[in-house]
């Protein structure tokens, strides 16, 4: 007699009931909404909860937590609930990619913006700019506001 021989006919093999994926396998539902809703309705009905997890093969406790998420719900507004669990998701890591941008964003604009105790350009107004003094420019160029940095980054 092997392990095999003492489970209940109807559980399935554990090959059938993993999804093998790059992180590693993954419990599959082995309920629908539907079947989870009916289970319910069964014990709402007059089944003792026993009977039920005999009957479908699971645990008590999985049958008390399903009525705690499932329990007075029908079929569609479980699917809708379904539908906006996923939307929730998308939402959520949608703002997570946006905050990580825009501290990308600020992090860059630190670094372009002078540090603090840096020299202003005003400071600057009447000294050469790059090497380059007003006496070394031909006299056709223009004259000091042009050279001026003051209004400028």
């Amino acid at each position: 007699m092997c392990l095999g021989d003492l489970l209940p006919k109807n559980w399935p093999k554990l090959s059938e009931n993993f999804i093998y994926t790059k992180t590693g396998p993954e419990m599959k539902d082995r309920f629908t909404q539907a079947q989870i809703i009916s289970m319910i309705k069964e014990q709402e009905s007059g089944l003792t909860v026993p009977e039920i997890c005999r009957k479908y093969g699971i645990g008590a406790s999985t049958f008390y937590r399903w009525k705690g998420q499932y329990g007075g719900m029908t079929l569609s507004e479980a699917q809708y609930l379904k539908h906006l669990e996923k939307e929730h998701q998308k939402l959520k890591t949608l703002v997570a990619e946006l905050a990580l941008d825009k501290v990308m964003l600020q992090d860059v604009l630190a670094k372009r913006t002078k540090p603090i105790g840096a020299k202003s350009p005003e400071r600057h107004a009447g000294r050469p700019i790059c090497g380059i003094s007003k006496a070394t420019l031909p006299a056709s160029w223009p004259t000091a506001e042009y050279l001026s940095v003051s209004g400028h980054r």
